[in-house]
């Protein structure tokens, strides 16, 4: 049973989780985020109003603008930022934007 969509009145597990309905056609709950800047969907598709990621770039005023227009809502899941933020700085899939590893001379810039 999940807490986001109701399963129906059935005591059947079998004829619950069938039911194709709750998964498709149900109102997403939302709650007001704890700032009061917005709502926050829970859910299956939860986050996806959410800002996405700035790749690597040079473009600060590009990087200044992404950081003002966030909006703090939700939850914070702090090892996964972490994850996506070496995802972005490192060299490998699934952007590769980042310089190779040991490459001479290579600093982090300051804005």
């Amino acid at each position: 049973m999940n807490s986001y969509l109701a399963d129906g009145s059935s005591s059947s597990w079998a004829v619950r989780q069938a039911n194709a309905a709750k998964y498709t056609v149900a109102p997403s709950p939302t709650a007001a985020s704890v700032n009061g800047t917005g709502v926050y969907h829970y859910g299956p598709n939860s986050g996806c109003e959410l800002a996405p990621l700035y790749r690597l770039s040079t473009n600060w005023s590009g990087l200044k603008a992404a950081i003002s227009n966030m909006t703090a809502v939700g939850d914070t899941n702090i090892p996964m930022g972490l994850v996506w933020g070496w995802h972005l700085l490192s060299p490998n899939a699934p952007f590769s934007d980042g310089v190779a590893y040991g490459t001479p001379k290579t600093t982090r810039s300051r804005c």
